[in-house]
């Protein structure tokens, strides 16, 4: 396909460094900076409490939503290609016409 081995390596390389850094920001901002900006509030009211502790079920329900779904989302065109092979039964004529003819030739 045109790519060398070392492009490749050092793509991932940059990516890797690149998520890295990102995740190391996430961390110092989710574990150090918002925990101070929130000092100045004291002890916080019980309403406010509820607040936060919807927010962080919508943050979970949303990360797993999205954990679970995009990988479902990014195979569901091989899923459904797959389960029409198999429920269109093995014969060339109906499967031809979903995955093409490999060889060019049309059939008839």
């Amino acid at each position: 396909s045109g790519r060398s081995e070392g492009s490749t390596s050092s793509q991932l390389a940059a990516v890797r460094h690149w998520v890295l850094v990102r995740s190391v920001q996430g961390t110092v901002v989710l574990i150090v900076i918002c925990p101070l900006a929130t000092v100045t509030w004291g002890v916080i009211s019980p309403s406010l409490f509820s607040l936060w502790t919807s927010l962080a079920l919508l943050w979970a329900i949303a990360a797993a939503v999205t954990v679970i779904g995009l990988p479902i989302q990014e195979s569901l065109q091989h899923v459904s290609n797959s389960l029409y092979y198999a429920l269109a039964g093995f014969d060339g004529e109906r499967s031809s016409d979903m995955y093409g003819d490999v060889d060019g030739a049309s059939r008839g």
